[in-house]
């Protein structure tokens, strides 16, 4: 069984997102679109499926992609997407300082550590001043993060808060938001008051576990981290 069959990435799924895909965009990525450009540059790295590129190709955005597997840098192709296979593929001496915004959705755990260094300061290149990277991965603080971390075995990499934090400070980026992804408050009253209802129970159990266990440092506990980082204008 191939990646992509294990994955279920169906050809005739590329591009798409789902309703929740599509807030969840709205939510996390929107407000890091500089709104003053007509057509904001976007990467994003290991695109699978093309979910995000779908979002993409709706908006006023110019996406370029990078996937390691053939089969779906071709899907992409398809819709007149420009893509490369990994990120050493690109001229930096076109693409440096470039992109409005990069994004990464479950990419850097599939990222040997002692590479990790090296990729963050590539990222900072390739990015605009003020310009935001976008990562979510594992969170590998929770016990509950474990689930997505060990789910996969070309995951190589467990990052949390502090690793992060350490990564960014490496390739002088500013650290704008570590946190749990954002939750959506579904469509119709019962799931909306669920939804509600638990958010106020996870507040709940996790500041105690953060006061008594965590000298109440921002630790969350979600299955996944959203981080947020800023080129510096001096960078």
């Amino acid at each position: 069984m191939s990646y992509i069959e294990w994955k279920n990435w169906n050809e005739n799924e590329f591009g798409k997102h789902t309703v929740i895909e599509n807030s969840y965009y709205e939510l996390e990525i929107m407000p890091f679109l500089n709104p003053t450009v007509s057509s904001p540059r976007v990467l994003e790295i290991g695109f699978g499926n093309g979910a995000f590129l779908g979002w993409c190709l709706g908006k006023s955005v110019h996406y370029i992609g990078i996937e390691a597997i053939p089969i779906l840098r071709d899907r992409a192709q398809q819709k007149g997407v420009e893509v490369f296979s990994d990120i050493n593929d690109l001229d930096f001496e076109i693409f440096k300082n470039s992109f409005d915004l990069i994004v990464a959705f479950n990419v850097i755990e599939h990222i040997e550590q002692k590479d990790l260094p090296e990729f963050f300061l590539k990222i900072r290149s390739l990015l605009k001043s003020a310009a935001y990277f976008i990562a979510r991965f594992p969170n590998g603080d929770s016990p509950f993060g474990r689930m997505n971390q060990h789910g996969d075995l070309t995951h190589v990499t467990t990052l949390g808060r502090h690793k992060l934090f350490q990564l960014a400070m490496m390739a002088e980026f500013e650290v704008i938001r570590v946190a749990a992804p954002k939750l959506l408050l579904q469509r119709g009253l019962m799931k909306k008051i669920k939804r509600m209802a638990g958010n106020i129970l996870r507040f709940c159990i996790e500041k105690p576990i953060r006061f008594l266990y965590f000298d109440n440092q921002e630790v969350v506990f979600s299955a996944d981290y959203i981080a947020v980082l800023k080129k510096n204008d001096h960078s």
